[in-house]
């Protein structure tokens, strides 16, 4: 029963994309599969997963698959962003990019996606 425990806490650690967010997104999950991890959190605050550039998700699939790996979160953009703007126009394309983040990680078999409402 410890034992099962202990797997179950181990295969729940995740890392998060942004420890090397200055990378290409392939070679920073390279980095992450050596180094042992089995989940992962991708940033997608001008980096990695950007909605705002329409990353390949298919190929980023294929990448995880590839290496192990598996979306464990994403974390959507903040900067730039606010969702309780009072200028309508910039809390919809907030919004819009909150949702295509939402959708990427749906499509990334992910489970959960981190937001600051600002």
């Amino acid at each position: 029963m410890k034992e099962q425990l202990v797997d179950k806490i181990i295969t729940t650690i995740s890392i998060s994309t942004w420890v090397y967010y200055w990378e290409p997104l392939k070679e920073v999950l390279e980095k992450i599969a050596n180094a042992g991890y089995l989940n992962v959190e991708i940033w997608a605050d001008k980096a990695h997963l950007d909605p705002t550039i329409a990353p390949d998700i298919l190929m980023v699939k294929n990448l995880f698959r590839n290496l192990s790996l598996q979306v464990h979160s994403l974390h959507a953009p903040f900067s730039g962003v606010n969702v309780a703007a009072l200028d309508e126009e910039y809390r919809k394309c907030s919004l819009s990019l909150i949702k295509k983040s939402i959708e990427f990680c749906s499509e990334l078999e992910g489970k959960i996606v981190i937001v600051h409402p600002n």
